[in-house]
């Protein structure tokens, strides 16, 4: 009977030491705010572990013709901006597209998606940690669903992982070095 009792406690150390590798922490630990206004479109994602949904738009970009960004927030009960995730020089186009970090994508000018992730605190106008892309991530790429331009609505999902990239270190100390958005999924209005 010892033997099994041995075996179950190696067993479930063995789990909780596998469980504590992750690079984020539990998603309890992380706080969740709320989407805000979802009028122009909404988008979802399983953040590092959380549940998480947001309000979200898409927008072309005028001076680059072809090429829109599709951005998120989260808010304060208070409706402070608290987080914001956006995917920038989107084809307009249905398709599979890579998210490459800033710095990544510099030699390639317009032809490739960008990803940020920024937090705000204070009333939502002060900034807060910055992330980029992590590069080391295999599975960071957006896919364009559906794109209708006469409608003016984008569809689409993504998986995105990014790391702290705060210039002069992290300012938050409770906001994650590392986290994921995986599954994610957005239904959105072009706004102009």
């Amino acid at each position: 009977m010892q033997k099994v009792i041995n075996s179950l406690l190696l067993l479930l150390m063995a789990f909780f030491l596998h469980a504590c590798q992750d690079d984020a922490p539990p998603g309890d630990l992380f706080p969740v705010y709320l989407p805000g206004n979802t009028e122009n479109g909404e988008m979802s994602a399983i953040k590092s572990l959380t549940d998480w949904r947001a309000s979200a738009q898409a927008a072309f970009l005028n001076d680059y013709p072809g090429y829109m960004d599709v951005s998120a927030s989260t808010f304060t009960e208070e409706e402070y901006l608290r987080e914001s995730l956006g995917f920038i020089w989107l084809p307009i186009r249905t398709g599979t597209f890579a998210i490459l970090a800033y710095d990544q994508a510099d030699s390639l000018q317009y032809q490739s998606v960008r990803g940020y992730y920024i937090t705000s605190t204070a009333d939502g106008d002060a900034s807060e940690d910055s992330y980029q892309v992590d590069t080391t991530a295999t599975d960071n790429f957006i896919t364009l669903t559906r794109v209708d331009t006469l409608a003016k609505e984008v569809e689409g999902y993504f998986t995105c992982s990014f790391e702290i990239a705060t210039f002069g270190g992290k300012r938050n100390p409770l906001n994650p070095d590392r986290l994921k958005f995986s599954y994610g999924r957005f239904k959105v209005k072009i706004t102009n």
